[in-house]
């Protein structure tokens, strides 16, 4: 038909950061961890992650590999379908800010050679730091420890605070400038609790975006090829530069989140 004939307005939306907001599913971790939920056998776990590469959805998170090797030979052979398969979604997995739960995960990136994101948690709100009778010096120092040995195993990293919308903002600051010079490559800010109201993500985001780390809100949006053409870090493979490429390097950036 003939464009003179209708105007659409679908093309004329300027939907702002909006457009360009990407979608990070949680049903293999955060859909699975409630008491009274079912972790699915690995055949029906293989079926969501091929659903929702169909999808278009551009992250899955497959689990927590530190929790047990039951859950670690899991998000390995997940990797292993991503691979073969030749899905395009991108991967990561929870892991508490302890090396021990981060060492399966790079173990699990070495034997597949398929990179994963770790996304770091650590609680950071002053009820989460009395409740667990820490200080921030130990946030920041669990949190440096983490980074540092996931970075050091070719392991892309998330800095995850829990409860971050109701966490002080100079206590913020510090940790996610701390996070980002131990090698975190992006922020997650949550919404734990369910507290925030859209003012109050706006005024966060803004202050996450204001601490002299040039972080953005708009993310990490390459996907992934397979097969790779070339070594990554660690005996990880890559794309070539300048491709659609899970080893492209972006400016540290925040995202948000409203579990962890």
């Amino acid at each position: 038909m003939p464009q003179e004939l209708f105007h659409d307005w679908n093309g004329s939306a300027d939907l702002g950061e909006l457009a360009r907001a990407e979608v990070l599913d949680e049903t293999l971790r955060d859909g699975i961890q409630s008491p009274s939920a079912v972790d699915p056998a690995i055949e029906a776990k293989i079926e969501i992650l091929h659903l929702l590469d169909e999808l278009g959805v551009a992250q899955l998170d497959l689990g927590l590999p530190g929790a047990g090797p039951h859950q670690r030979a899991a998000v390995k052979r997940l990797a292993e379908e991503a691979r073969d398969a030749r899905l395009r979604i991108r991967l990561n997995v929870a892991c508490r800010t302890l090396v021990s739960d981060i060492a399966p995960a790079a173990e699990v990136q070495q034997e597949t050679g398929v990179p994963l994101e770790v996304y770091a948690f650590i609680g950071s709100s002053p009820i989460r730091q009395y409740a667990e009778e820490w200080d921030l010096s130990f946030i920041e120092k669990q949190s440096v420890e983490a980074i540092s040995f996931a970075v050091k195993q070719g392991l892309r990293v998330t800095y995850v605070t829990e409860d971050t919308t109701r966490s002080k903002p100079e206590d913020l600051r510090q940790l996610f400038r701390s996070a980002i010079d131990a090698g975190a490559r992006r922020l997650c800010l949550c919404d734990t609790v369910g507290h925030a109201t859209p003012e109050g993500s706006a005024a966060l985001a803004r202050t996450s975006g204001s601490t002299g780390m040039g972080t953005t809100t708009e993310g990490w949006r390459s996907p992934t090829r397979w097969p790779p053409e070339q070594p990554g870090p660690r005996g990880c493979t890559a794309a070539p530069p300048g491709s659609a490429s899970a080893w492209a390097t972006p400016p540290a950036t925040s995202s948000s989140s409203t579990s962890s």
